[in-house]
């Protein structure tokens, strides 16, 4: 046997030696291929959850998440999807968790209509967060039967029935110092007046023999306002009313003159039929109901200001509506009421005309100041600062040049004495 056959199997051997080498090289590199891609896919799919959890506003799973990416992939810094959304998800957290501290303080203030805001947006944010599943069940239905009186609320006024609505004011008022109900109030005064007067047209067109428009404005009347007590006697009474001109004339006149305007708005229906025919009485009748309204609206408004604890305010709001009407005996005794809970800055207004009239302008311009350092928001000591002040800077000029000496007094509007 030649040398060549002896080394044939031997080369053999090396080759098939070799063979195997390249297959398992080329299966180790096919593998690494493989979990390269297994674990690319593992990273786009980890992110896709993280962008999910974000979305469904799940912040706190998101975090972890992301913290989790980082830990299993140490090979770089995180996507920037990723970071974004654990970026976001903490701020969102934290915005959360401040919301509910200031939503549960605003609950313990009785301020019902801000603690809803804020929940509703909290909760909007973010409803899984510890802090937003851990508020008391007492707080949040505070908030459900504060939500629950305002809906009420708009369903009584749309359907006119205003007993009951000023039962859920007023219970606005004790639950939820916060929630203002003085345009609602205004709102009840105004339809009550409109459907009044539909009554009163309603009368005159009786007596002026016109039954169509006569009916036709006593349904009005009725649509306006559906629990008007008048409504029950003038279906009975408005259609037969014997003319009695003449001492509604008397009494109108009487009355006006007394500057008696509650009479007059009382009784503004029988006073319609004569007044629509004389221009003079016509604009009289027009003052006395507006008079009547001024005030009451004054009143409405005042009582509101001394439930939410401005007393000061309240007085205000009365003695600026007394310059108008200071005869009214309801003024004066709201007037009385609200100067004995803040008796400084009533004191100090007081004091600053008297000063004023007497021609202490220095004195009386000190005294406003001080009233306007009691109550920032006074109209009084604010206008009063104003005027006095023009006064000393800007004295008349006739006076100034025939007496260069003395001030002038100034002539300020007058005060109700309480």
């Amino acid at each position: 046997m030649s040398d060549a056959s002896k080394a044939m199997p031997g080369t053999l051997r090396m080759t098939e030696e070799y063979f195997k080498s390249l297959d398992s090289k080329a299966r180790i590199k096919l593998n690494e291929v493989k979990i390269g891609n297994i674990k690319s896919k593992a990273r786009t799919d980890l992110v896709d959850y993280i962008t999910t959890l974000y979305k469904s506003r799940r912040y706190g799973h998101a975090v972890l998440a992301a913290e989790f990416y980082h830990a299993l992939f140490i090979d770089g810094e995180l996507p920037p999807e990723v970071a974004n959304h654990a970026t976001a998800s903490l701020e969102a957290t934290r915005n959360i968790a401040s919301a509910a501290e200031v939503f549960v303080f605003k609950i313990d203030q009785k301020h019902i209509a801000t603690a809803s805001k804020i929940l509703e947006q909290a909760w909007t944010t973010g409803d899984t967060t510890p802090e937003m599943l851990g508020l008391e069940r007492t707080a949040k239905l505070a908030v459900i039967e504060h939500a629950n009186r305002v809906r009420r609320m708009r369903n009584l006024i749309e359907a006119r029935d205003f007993d009951n609505l000023q039962i859920v004011l007023d219970e606005m008022d004790i639950k939820a110092a916060d929630f203002d109900t003085t345009k609602p109030r205004a709102l009840i005064q105004a339809i009550k007046l409109d459907s009044k007067l539909r009554l009163g047209k309603a009368r005159l067109f009786a007596q002026q023999g016109n039954p169509a428009k006569a009916m036709e404005e006593f349904k009005a009347a009725a649509e306006t306002w559906p629990g008007n007590p008048e409504l029950e006697t003038a279906s009975s009474e408005y259609f037969s009313v014997e003319d009695a001109s003449a001492k509604n004339v008397a009494d109108f006149d009487r009355e006006f003159s007394g500057k008696n305007y509650r009479a007059i708005a009382e009784k503004q229906v029988q006073y319609l039929a004569f007044v629509q025919t004389d221009e003079g009485r016509k604009a009289q009748f027009r003052v006395a109901l507006e008079k009547v309204r001024d005030a009451e609206t004054a009143l409405e408004k005042a009582k509101m200001l001394d439930s939410n604890g401005d007393s000061a305010g309240a007085w205000e709001t009365v003695q600026i509506a007394t310059l108008g009407w200071p005869e009214d005996s309801q003024l004066n005794q709201a007037l009385g009421q609200y100067a004995s809970r803040a008796p400084e800055f009533v004191s100090a207004i007081n004091k600053a005309k008297t000063a004023e009239t007497g021609g202490k302008l220095g004195a009386s311009m000190s005294l406003f100041a001080l009233a306007k350092n009691k109550y920032p928001a006074s109209q009084l000591a604010g206008d009063g600062l104003k005027r006095v002040s023009k006064e000393v800077l800007e004295p008349p000029k006739e006076e100034s040049e025939s007496n260069p000496i003395s001030s002038p007094t100034p002539q300020p509007s007058p005060v109700k004495p309480t």
